[in-house]
């Protein structure tokens, strides 16, 4: 048998308006923030059963397509800052921890067989 695995650090989401980074910075934390909006936009369709649910429209969102609506086992980690400035980004990556783990595959068991075993 086979496998694929698929780690994806989703870090980063930030207000970029309370941010003091450099401006490269803050133009890289907008382009996180509008991966994150897309993949949040593709498991609202993929929970609310759309015909058509859009992976192209980021890079993130295809290359995760797969792990969101195929035959993978998806784990979600979520993790939280306790601190109250980051109360709003808390409470957005929690909403969308709970938005995800409504997202089912179905899991199958891909099993490759010898020539020997097709034979027989």
């Amino acid at each position: 048998m086979s496998g694929k695995l698929n780690i994806v650090d989703l870090a980063g989401s930030e207000k970029v308006g309370r941010s003091e980074n450099e401006a490269n910075t803050k133009k890289e934390g907008n382009l996180i923030n509008q991966s994150l909006s897309q993949l949040q936009l593709v498991v609202k369709q993929i929970t609310t059963k759309k015909e058509h649910v859009s992976y192209r429209d980021s890079l993130l969102t295809e290359f995760l397509c797969d792990s969101l609506n195929g035959n993978f086992m998806t784990s979600v980690l979520v993790t939280a800052s306790q601190d109250k400035k980051n109360v709003e980004e808390t409470i957005s990556a929690l909403s969308f921890g709970a938005l995800a783990c409504q997202v089912k595959t179905k899991v199958e068991f891909n099993i490759e067989l010898s020539k020997e075993e097709i034979m027989h």
